[in-house]
């Protein structure tokens, strides 16, 4: 029995086995109003599941699992289940997360907007991280948004001694934490320092398969992640494009005082403002299978200078499908999909989507390939779930048939490097 056959026989077992033992299931709203107090009552092991809707005022942010290995996991995803952290509309200093209690990988947030976070003063310590904080701690987030979140120090800002407070929009890494981000996106996240989206700070986020979209740094560096004193984030499978900083370096990712990146399968486009990629003089980026393009400020400058043409990177227009509506989903003569690149794997966060309007192999419609598709196709076959949104999404080998196939298809290609999804097209 081949690998991923007994993979697809794992994933079976743990997806649909019953519940067992004492873990408990506990639903907002029906058992608890408001999110922290089903998080209050949780135990270590337990899932607090949420219904779609809009989560705002207190109990639904600042939101803490308090040392807890906790599943935070939402019914609808985050198209439909919104932490509206309300800092837009009420004077004071919002958060959507904070870990501070050592949580581990074992704490999970799953398919969640976290919205208009806001720490909109100066003296709120610390004053990173309006979407959440995380400090010394190592949570998961998986299929998250981190929307329009703010740091802003109001009429203080003209004072340069405040700037450096101001870092991460949207998330502060802070003090070994080491968080996981799986295919999630920050978009439109506003920061008066460095990093529009991430701060990290003697950190090592690990991020994979995420958007970064118009973030924003004022004084920068670094207008989607800033990398500062000894952090080491590894980010893959991801895409940067129309983040922006003002008047720092680094377009996209800025690294400084013996910070080093790992940059893989990803790209970095039409950013505004210096080197897509910025290393100060103690400082370092890794690169390879990725495509740095149409940087305002610079593609293959600075510490990556030398790495273009190499490890399979380019400099090359990704083609996505369409720019102004924001779908970064990739055409099919995109060079970032596997048969037009030397390194034969798809590049950035989306796949190929423009040809027939949905991501073959995507059998969830969320507009990844993941786990979930082999769960959606599993419970469409053997557990009477709904067929795919076209069906045809779901035929990942390409034979014109929604079988078992499919499922080992997509699982040798997410666990065994297999080919990518073939579908025939509608």
């Amino acid at each position: 029995m081949t690998i991923y056959v007994r993979l697809i026989l794992l994933l079976t077992i743990i997806l649909f086995r019953p519940i067992i033992g004492s873990a408990s299931i506990i639903k907002i709203p029906q058992d608890f109003l408001v999110i922290q107090d089903g998080l209050d009552a949780a135990e270590s092991g337990d899932t607090v599941m949420v219904a779609a809707g809009i989560y705002s005022g207190d109990g639904n942010r600042d939101l803490n699992f308090n040392g807890k290995a906790i599943a935070l996991i939402s019914e609808g995803g985050s198209d439909s289940t919104i932490l509206d952290c309300g800092a837009n509309l009420e004077a004071g200093n919002f958060r959507g997360f904070i870990f501070e209690n050592g949580e581990d990988s074992s704490a999970h947030v799953v398919g969640f907007t976290i919205k208009n976070a806001g720490l909109l003063s100066i003296g709120h310590v610390p004053s990173g991280g309006a979407g959440a904080y995380i400090w010394n701690s190592s949570p998961v987030f998986e299929n998250c948004v981190f929307e329009n979140n703010v740091i802003d120090p109001g009429p203080k800002k003209i004072l340069t001694e405040v700037a450096e407070e101001l870092s991460g929009g949207a998330v502060l890494c802070d003090s070994n934490a080491a968080p996981y981000f799986q295919n999630c996106v920050f978009i439109g996240n506003q920061v008066w320092h460095g990093g529009g989206a991430i701060y990290c700070y003697k950190s090592s986020p690990v991020i994979n398969g995420c958007l970064f979209i118009d973030n924003f740094a004022f004084r920068g560096p670094g207008a989607a992640i800033l990398c500062d004193s000894l952090s080491f984030p590894v980010i893959a499978n991801s895409t940067f494009f129309g983040n922006f900083v003002d008047q720092g370096p680094g377009s996209a990712i800025a690294c400084r005082f013996g910070s080093h990146s790992s940059l893989s399968a990803s790209i970095i486009a039409f950013n505004i403002g210096t080197d897509a990629i910025y290393c100060d003089s103690t400082s370092s980026s890794d690169v390879d299978c990725s495509n740095l393009y149409g940087n305002s400020g610079g593609d293959w400058a600075g510490c990556v200078e030398s790495l273009n043409d190499s490890s399979g990177n380019m400099c090359v227009d990704p083609i996505f499908c369409d720019t102004l509506a924001r779908d970064l989903h990739l055409g099919a003569a995109s060079p970032c999909a596997p048969s037009n690149n030397m390194c034969n794997r798809f590049i950035g966060a989306l796949h190929v989507a423009c040809l027939w309007g949905y991501v073959c192999g995507d059998a969830s419609g969320n507009e990844k390939i993941n786990l979930l598709d082999i769960t959606y196709i599993i419970r469409y076959l053997y557990k009477g779930g709904p067929p795919s949104e076209p069906e045809e999404a779901a035929d990942a080998n390409g034979s014109g048939n929604v079988d078992l196939l499919d499922i080992t298809f997509l699982v040798y290609y997410l666990y065994n490097a297999g080919p990518p999804p073939i579908c025939p097209g509608p």
